[in-house]
Order: C-alpha cells, then structure tokens, then sequence
C-alpha cells in the first residue's frame, strides 16, 4: 500500500505538524520583513518639496473662471492679440481676453 493511504502514528503525525508549522512560520516573516522593505523604500517619490510654489514663478493673473460652452473641449489655442480660441467636438469658440465670448464656427 502507498505511504499516503497509510495512517501516521503519533511521532509521524508531530513531526509533519512541526514541519507545516516552521514552513507557515518562514512565509509569514517574509511577508512582514517586504512589508518593512516597501515602506523604507529609498526609491519612493517624495513629492512635498513640489507641493509649494515659489511666487516669483507665477507670471499670470487669473481674470475670471468660465465654463467651455461646449462638452469636451480638447484643444486651446492663444492668438497673438491674445485671444483665446477653445474647440471642442464640432466646435470652434473665440473669447476674448476678458472671458467674453466671441464668434462660434460650426
């Protein structure tokens, strides 16, 4: 009869507990030391010094917060007298400088 099919005695019985035990023993450290490993990664992004701004980088005033006239603007474009053209779809809109709309190509 194979080995499988035969039942253990006591000292057979303890020593594969004792084995699954140090097995479930070795696995659960590893998994706790990667744990460790992955939160003193040296490689991490560490992004708070990006998190200020320096305000002699900022050389734009926001005039005013509109919508886009249309759904899912995809493209912007400044002319060189500064105004602002957004196409979106089928769409091309002009504003102006001040944030007033202007013509509408369809």
């Amino acid at each position: 009869m194979k080995k499988e099919f035969q039942l253990l005695d006591r000292r057979e019985f303890v020593a594969d507990a004792i084995k699954s035990v140090a097995l479930l023993a070795t696995f659960s450290s590893a998994a706790s030391s990667a744990t460790e490993k992955a939160a003193s990664n040296p490689f991490a992004y560490d992004l708070s010094r990006l998190e200020k701004t320096d305000p002699k980088l900022i050389s734009h005033v926001e005039i005013k917060r509109w919508r886009a006239p249309h759904d899912e603007a995809r493209r912007l474009a400044l002319s060189p007298t500064g105004r602002l053209f957004i196409a979106s779809g089928n769409y091309v809109t002009e504003f102006t400088s001040d944030g007033e709309r202007g013509m509408e190509i369809a």
